[in-house]
């Protein structure tokens, strides 16, 4: 059987496991999603309960026994370092053990047949006796070699299954699918999680004053203590205080069921907090703190960040060149002496922000006055979202150029839909 090394990148620990540990981890993850999927129902009763509690005894034991979750860090971020083939005979085929087990019970005996047929001892029985015994030693010998080069792939063949088993290992790892709840309905949580144990209405807890209904949960399967917010009835954001593994890196990503997108961009990676902006279609935002070690006891997924953050998209170094071109090319219009315009640089004196609506640039610029005195000035300009045309400009204090520009927080007061979210609150009121 082939024993793999593994070592964690995270921090340097390694640690071995067979091709038999790895297969009973993937079939006890198997065992895992597929008790989540018996145990989905609107009924809580006490069957529910005790199945709950089994599963996380499952889970708790998977997790200890997995074989690419690093024991000390508790980190996923592993490589199988090599490869090793152990002294166990668990490889050969039950038909090769069969015909080595026949030869070697039943070749005394027809030897035995041999000597004593028609002259016993004789040289003729002799010499039939000795080259049977030789054509059936070279039997079992070639059918031993053969069977020790079949127990485990050669070579490439071991390291492609290694990575096949590594993918396929990460895609069993799923803590839970947090793309489930992507803007559904009031109705369409319901009939997942079964009926709240408190509804509420309130704002969102975010720059904009909007309504909002809180489905609140004290102990949701998967979830725990978790409140949804759900906007013109439908889910924005939920926020869950239970602990969960904790891994580092994209494959916290992949443990919740997200896909990770190529606008995806890391805004916090500390001690403490894992954040996450725009990781995958439908997802504007994924939080992970209160990190301790190989846990973390907030998990925060926002579906909508419009009803939260104003310039809340993430931008290319691409896109923020261009915008930061076209504003100095459209400041320099308004000073005395735009050759002796002096901007600090885009890492250093600029900001960027960007919603659906808009993008803002704010900035300051060093130029001569009318009397050539070397004066700073700031300005902060607002683009149509994907184009070079000015909403808004302000320079100096100074409004010089509205276009039809709306703020955003109008844009998004005018989103609310009161029909909508009566549903929601209907909706969680029936039963």
């Amino acid at each position: 059987m082939k024993e793999h090394e593994f070592k964690c990148k995270k921090c340097g620990n390694t640690w071995y496991a067979t091709d038999k540990d790895i297969r009973e981890s993937r079939k006890q993850q198997s065992n895992i999603q597929r008790a989540k999927l018996q145990n989905v129902s609107g009924f809580r009763g006490k069957k529910y309960t005790k199945r709950s509690a089994e599963i996380a005894r499952m889970q708790e034991t998977q997790s200890n026994q997995d074989p690419y979750r690093c024991s000390s860090c508790g980190s996923r971020d592993v490589e199988i370092v090599g490869s090793t083939e152990g002294n166990e005979s668990s490889g050969v085929s039950l038909g090769q053990k069969l015909l080595i087990a026949l030869a070697v019970v039943f070749l005394p005996f027809i030897a035995i047949i041999f000597l004593l047929w028609k002259k016993p001892f004789s040289p003729r029985a002799n010499r039939i006796c000795l080259i049977y015994c030789a054509v059936m030693t070279c039997f079992v010998i070639v059918a031993a070699v053969t069977s020790g080069n079949q127990k485990e792939p050669s070579g490439n063949q071991g390291t492609t299954q290694g990575n096949v088993t590594s993918d396929d290992m990460q895609k069993d790892n799923l803590v839970y699918d947090v793309t489930q709840f992507s803007k559904i309905s009031g109705a369409e949580l319901i009939a997942i999680l079964g009926q709240p144990d408190s509804v509420d209405e309130g704002t969102c807890n975010g720059a904009f004053e909007i309504p909002c209904a809180y489905y609140d949960y004290n102990n949701a399967e998967g979830l725990g203590e978790v409140s949804f917010v759900l906007v013109n009835n439908s889910v924005v954001r939920f926020t869950s205080y239970q602990n969960y593994p904790f891994t580092d890196g994209d494959a916290i990503l992949a443990e919740f069921g997200i896909e990770k997108g190529e606008n995806c961009v890391t805004v916090a990676n500390t001690d403490v907090a894992l954040r996450y902006r725009c990781p995958a279609d439908g997802i504007d935002d994924f939080r992970a703190e209160q990190i301790d070690g190989d846990t973390f006891g907030y998990l925060q997924v926002t579906y909508d960040m419009s009803f939260y953050e104003e310039w809340y998209l993430p931008m290319s170094i691409s896109d923020k060149s261009d915008y930061q071109y076209w504003t100095q090319e459209n400041v320099k219009q308004l000073l005395k002496a735009p050759k002796s315009a002096d901007f600090p640089s885009i890492t250093n004196g600029w900001s960027f922000g960007r919603n659906q609506y808009y993008v803002a640039v704010q900035s300051y610029v060093d130029a001569q006055n009318s009397f050539g005195a070397q004066i700073r000035s700031e300005f902060t300009l607002i683009y149509f979202a994907d184009t070079s045309t000015v909403a808004y400009a302000v320079f100096d204090g100074e409004v010089i150029a509205d276009n039809g520009y709306t703020k955003t927080a109008d844009i998004v007061s005018g989103l609310y839909d009161a029909q909508k979210q009566s549903e929601a609150l209907a909706s969680a009121s029936v039963g």
